[in-house]
C-alpha cells in the first residue's frame, strides 16, 4: 500500500464498545485488488494485558465489541496487500464507566457490639469504574430503615442508649459516570440483633 489508513478517529464511545471510522481508499492507495484491512487493539484489565486483532469486512466504520468498561483502548488500523503492509496512527482511547458489580457476599462481615454493629466488605471485583459511595441501610428496633453513605468499605453505627439494630435489604453501590450519570448495583443481605 502507498500507505496506512488516514483520517482514523473513534466516532462512538460506549462502556463495552468503540466505533471507528476511517478514510476509504481505493486502488491508488492499495495498489492490489486483493487487500485486508485489520484494527489491532489492546488494554489492560485486571493487571492483565489483553491483545486482539479483528479483520474488518466494511468499507469506512467498524465497532469493537466486547470490551471492558473503564479501560484504556490503544488501537491501530493496519492495511496489507500480498506486498506488504502499512499501518495507521495509533488511537489512545478510554472506554466509558458501566453498573459497578455487586459487593462479595463472602466478603460481608457484621460485627454487633452492644452499643453499635459494624460492618465490612470488599469492594466489588468489577468496579467498572470509580466507586463514590456505598449505602448499607439500617434501622432500630422495628423502626424504618434509613440509608447511609460510606466512601470506603466499612460502615458503623451507634448509639449511647441500649441498641436493637437490624440490617436488612441492599448494599447499594454507586460510582460516577462521566456522561450517563450515577450507577448503582446491590448486595441484598440480612442481619439482625437481639
Amino acid at each position: 500500500p502507498v500507505h496506512g489508513p488516514q483520517n482514523v478517529n473513534v466516532v462512538d464511545v460506549r462502556a463495552r464498545q468503540l466505533t471507528i471510522q476511517w478514510e476509504t481508499f481505493g486502488y491508488a492507495v492499495t495498489r492490489c485488488h486483493s487487500y485486508n484491512l485489520t484494527v489491532q487493539y489492546q488494554y489492560v484489565f485486571n493487571q492483565q494485558e489483553f491483545v486482539a486483532e479483528e479483520l474488518i469486512q466494511t468499507s469506512s466504520h467498524y465497532t469493537l465489541r466486547g470490551l471492558r468498561p473503564f479501560v484504556t483502548v490503544r488501537l491501530r488500523l493496519v492495511l496489507a496487500n500480498p506486498e506488504g503492509s502499512k499501518e495507521s496512527e495509533e488511537i489512545v482511547k478510554q472506554t466509558e464507566e458501566d453498573v459497578p458489580g455487586s459487593v462479595p457476599m463472602e466478603s460481608l462481615q457484621n460485627t454487633p457490639y452492644e452499643e453499635k454493629i459494624f460492618m465490612q466488605w470488599k469492594a466489588p471485583n468489577e468496579t467498572n469504574g470509580v466507586i463514590t459511595l456505598y449505602e448499607p441501610p439500617w434501622g432500630r428496633g422495628r423502626d424504618g430503615a434509613a440509608m447511609e453513605e460510606t466512601e470506603d468499605e466499612t460502615w458503623a453505627r451507634g448509639e449511647s442508649e441500649e441498641t436493637n439494630y437490624w440490617i436488612k435489604g441492599n448494599i447499594w453501590v454507586r460510582s460516577k459516570r462521566i456522561k450517563a450519570g450515577p450507577a448503582q448495583s446491590l448486595l441484598s443481605y440480612s442481619y439482625e440483633d437481639g
